[in-house]
């Protein structure tokens, strides 16, 4: 039977938190399956991160389950060795008792103990204490830095990889007007050359981060409307309002600790005043996973469909 208890704490994975349906094997190339699965695995490690507390308490718990399933099992079956006549044989008795626990929790033997019911209420006490309480928030504010660092590599490793693959796409994009304001092709020095034993053929990407890192979200958005094109889903999951939002609730923690300001009050609706640390809920947590995982599900369609079409602008002066 499913909980209704509520909880500061970050409980069970949904599906949408789950990575069942993020296929890479859809994508030919290796070096872009890599990028994919390096943004699987930091989206898959942060879950761990925020249900570490759920996660010990739930293994304590059905650890404790176990041990009181087995205790009785062994009476029974040391009951059994009296009527049997093998009471001395500690060995037999403990297989026996063994068996009977395996026996037992195969067959639903924890639905007695209500074990998500009692961990929840057992993380809800402790959080009475200020120090687990300020610990559980800074986990959970802390995990959103780690979902944006995770989304922002796949965009500049993506972006990177097709400026490094395709030459021709690479010279417009040192060539646009629409990307002038970020990277330029004057803006290539004799020393990125010679960092390159004087072939850039298939390193204009490398060059181009290093131009500018692509680390914000205006610089991103004129990167991904060139290679991915403005029609494409890729751009337009990238400047919706959800992708929006947790772009500056990361700034706000990463830059000033989760304490709001004027400038995020205006920019996100939130319910905190200025002054105070933005509250970071598992709900939240969600928000901002589902957001990060959403752009990363439509990107590995985009490019494993082949419906990227690249913006070709004219040249810069």
């Amino acid at each position: 039977m499913t909980t209704t208890t509520e909880s500061n704490f970050f409980l069970q994975t949904s599906e949408s938190e789950r990575f069942e349906d993020f296929e890479t094997g859809c994508i030919t190339h290796p070096e872009l399956v890599r990028i994919f699965d390096a943004f699987k695995a930091n989206m898959v490690e942060v879950t761990y991160v925020v249900q570490s507390y759920f996660n010990l308490m739930v293994h304590a718990k059905i650890q404790e389950a176990s041990n009181k399933i087995y205790d009785r099992n062994k009476m029974l079956a040391y009951a059994d060795s009296m009527r049997g006549g093998f009471s001395d044989d500690s060995e037999r008795i403990r297989k026996d008792a063994a068996e009977r626990t395996k026996l037992e929790i195969e067959n639903g033997g924890f639905e007695n103990f209500s074990i998500l019911d009692t961990v929840i209420k057992t993380l809800n006490e402790l959080e009475k204490d200020e120090v687990i309480e300020l610990s559980n928030k800074s986990t959970l504010r802390q995990s959103i830095v780690i979902i944006w660092s995770a989304i922002e590599s796949l965009i500049r490793d993506t972006i990177k990889f097709k400026l490094n693959s395709e030459k021709e796409l690479a010279i417009l994009f040192f060539e646009s007007t629409e990307t002038a304001p970020y990277w330029h092709k004057k803006q290539i020095t004799f020393e990125h050359i010679k960092s390159y034993d004087l072939d850039l053929s298939n390193r204009l990407g490398d060059v181009a981060l290093e131009i500018n890192s692509c680390s914000n979200l205006s610089s991103m958005k004129v990167a991904m409307s060139f290679v991915f094109g403005k029609s494409s889903s890729s751009f337009l999951n990238l400047k919706s309002n959800d992708f929006f939002k947790l772009y500056k609730l990361r700034n706000v923690i990463a830059h000033r600790n989760g304490m709001v300001d004027e400038k995020y009050k205006s920019e996100v609706e939130c319910s905190e005043d200025v002054g105070q640390a933005v509250n970071v809920t598992p709900e939240l947590f969600r928000f901002c996973f589902n957001t990060a995982k959403e752009l990363a599900t439509v990107m590995l369609r985009d490019i494993s469909n082949n419906s990227i079409q690249p913006t070709a602008n004219t040249s810069a002066d």
